[in-house]
């Protein structure tokens, strides 16, 4: 992407919601499917999360909802504030800041269970950066703490044009 990603989302922060059939379904979807793999590996019990490429909430809210201490950040202050009354609407305690996820230096939090940056954030980060958000997020951590992302092959699905994305995972068993 040419353009700077938080010019990109600030202007899209209002109708995010719009790329989904049902927001509040898929809020409540990603987050158990999200609370479940987090589960496997950490136990089923409330966790502290940090969602460091939050956008407008989507997996912040849900996470929240099914009772998780949720940290959320985002690139772009647009996004930030729409998550931030999305959350208010349905009486979430969920702490927001504006913060870059190669730095996260607006976090004052750490000893987090797991952080998560899903729906693509990550083809946002420039290469050369890409090991200093990898460190940043490591550090928010607690020893044994997880990190999940997701990313879309954009390319392929235009060709493809599927119904549906099905999940796929990368990494080692156990790591």
């Amino acid at each position: 992407m040419t353009q700077d990603p938080s010019a990109f989302y600030e202007e899209l922060a209002d109708f995010y919601h719009l790329i989904y059939e049902d927001w509040d379904r898929s809020i409540k979807r990603q987050a158990k499917t999200l609370s479940g793999l987090l589960a496997s590996q950490l136990g089923n019990r409330p966790l502290k999360i940090l969602d460091c490429a939050c956008g407008i909430g989507t997996q912040a809210i849900g996470l929240a909802q099914l009772g998780h201490h949720v940290v959320a950040s985002d690139l772009s202050h647009a996004a930030i504030r729409r998550a931030e009354k999305e959350a208010r609407q349905r009486a979430l305690n969920i702490e927001f800041a504006v913060s870059d996820m190669t730095l996260l230096n607006e976090i004052e939090h750490s000893g987090f269970d797991a952080a998560i940056a899903i729906d693509n954030a990550l083809p946002h980060v420039d290469r050369s950066q890409l090991g200093q958000a990898v460190h940043a997020i490591a550090s928010k951590l607690r020893p044994n703490g997880i990190f999940i992302a997701s990313i879309r092959d954009y390319d392929a699905l235009i060709v493809e044009r599927p119904a549906s994305q099905p999940p796929a995972f990368w990494g080692q068993p156990g790591s």
